[in-house]
């Protein structure tokens, strides 16, 4: 009779976890000078360093992982929220991500806009639970998903004014800094 191979080396993809996993990959891919790593800091992003080839080539990553009780969409909403308090300009050396466990990838998808990804620049990283760190870029993550559901993108079928008006809408719901910014634009209008 054969036993079962025991899931020892699976662990739960906790934030720290996460994060760890996520600091190991961004290193080995050139971004490992001035390396923060948050620690305890409640304001602080999670993850930032500069580029080894280039100070102004920098990365700020916020994550979140599995607790138990944890609402997984509350964290992913959460996430962007903190992540874009932290955008300050459209910057193509300026790359702003989220980390989540790879289990979250469906509801990543379905809370995150699309539109707003892509002009910031995003990037996601998924941590499964030997480790292992799958990074894309806002439109191959879009893309992917889309293509797995075997479906057109509901922003296909949208006018333009509607997915602007959409992005917008859910931008501002993540985040009160996001709030406070636009309306002091809007006195502008």
């Amino acid at each position: 009779m054969k036993q079962k191979k025991s899931r020892s080396s699976a662990k739960t993809a906790t934030e720290d976890r996460v994060r760890n996993a996520i600091v190991g990959h961004i290193a080995r891919n050139g971004y490992s000078n001035n390396l923060k790593i948050k620690s305890g800091d409640p304001q602080s992003v999670d993850i930032s360093a500069t580029h080894k080839n280039s100070v102004s080539r920098t990365i700020f990553i916020e994550t979140k992982g599995n607790l138990p009780g944890c609402n997984k969409n509350l964290a992913i909403r959460n996430a962007w929220g903190q992540i874009m308090g932290r955008v300050t300009s459209l910057n193509a050396k300026r790359i702003h991500g989220l980390g989540f466990p790879k289990e979250w990838e469906k509801n990543v998808a379905k809370l995150s806009s699309p539109v707003v990804a892509r002009e910031v620049s995003l990037r996601y990283y998924f941590v499964d639970t030997h480790g292992s760190v799958e990074e894309s870029s806002a439109a191959a993550f879009i893309a992917g998903i889309h293509e797995r559901k075997g479906t057109e993108s509901n922003a296909g079928k949208l006018r333009g004014d509607e997915i602007t008006e959409r992005a917008f809408g859910l931008a501002k719901s993540y985040s009160w800094a996001f709030k406070r910014a636009i309306s002091r634009c809007e006195n502008f209008w």
